[in-house]
């Protein structure tokens, strides 16, 4: 079978006299090699911790969106990486093609609940 994952993107930016968007022509679809996936939410901690990938051994497209409130949250390709490719501020989500297979994440002054969805490559 193909194109089993289904990706639809847009943003939009309009502030005063200022706007600019970027929608696609249309949704994307890709053709998913694996069958496994992961769906969690995981209290981040303030140091740095892996994300639970379960027994994904080729992690692809992770959503992912911030539920704190206040605190923001930094993503990393490992734990023992310095630094970050990702921040997501208070209820932000992010959509991104991971490029390593351990990625974790780090809340910046207090705990967080970040709620992730991660298809296999």
């Amino acid at each position: 079978m193909a194109n089993e994952l289904t990706v639809i993107t847009s943003i939009a930016f309009v502030k005063g006299d200022y706007s600019q968007s970027f929608i696609p022509s249309a949704p994307f679809s890709l053709t998913v090699t694996g069958t496994k996936y992961i769906k969690n939410v995981q209290n981040i901690g303030i140091t740095i911790e892996a994300l639970s990938v379960g027994d994904l051994t080729t992690p692809g497209f992770m959503i992912a969106i911030n539920r704190d409130l206040t605190n923001y949250v930094e993503l990393f390709e490992s734990i023992s990486a310095v630094t970050p490719f990702a921040k997501l501020k208070a209820g932000e989500p992010c959509l991104v093609r991971l490029g390593c297979t351990a990625p974790a994440a780090k809340a910046n002054t207090a705990p967080i609940n970040l709620e992730y969805l991660i298809i296999e490559n």
